[in-house]
């Protein structure tokens, strides 16, 4: 079974408001196949609320943002020759941590899935 990738939308957002936002180019995935995705997401010129840029400022100061991780797809199946309806199928991470620190990288965050 492969999978085509028709719409792929990439959004994080601090205390419920977006703050950023990427779509991705449509791709397949091969059956048996890993394929590793990276999207550029960048919050400039966002307004936020007093208080919210308070908590971010906050967050900052103590080396890391957390933020929550959305993920929405409009996906195809593949089984043999046969191509089955489009389905949308929605990630969700909460609270990953962006480091502000020099040389940290990302770590794994449980995320929760529904089709």
């Amino acid at each position: 079974m492969s999978v085509y990738y028709d719409a792929v939308e990439v959004s994080t957002a601090f205390d419920g408001q977006t703050v950023a936002f990427n779509t991705l180019p449509p791709f397949h995935q091969p059956k048996r196949n890993v394929t590793v995705l990276e999207a550029r997401l960048e919050a400039r010129d966002v307004a936020l609320s007093k208080s919210l840029s308070k908590d971010v400022r906050a967050q900052r100061a103590d080396g890391e943002v957390k933020v929550n991780v959305r993920i929405r797809a409009r996906i195809r199946f593949k089984v043999g020759v046969i191509k089955l309806r489009h389905q949308t199928v929605k990630v969700l991470c909460p609270a990953v941590p962006v480091s502000f620190r020099s040389g940290q990288t990302f770590q794994k965050t449980e995320c929760d899935l529904d089709y």
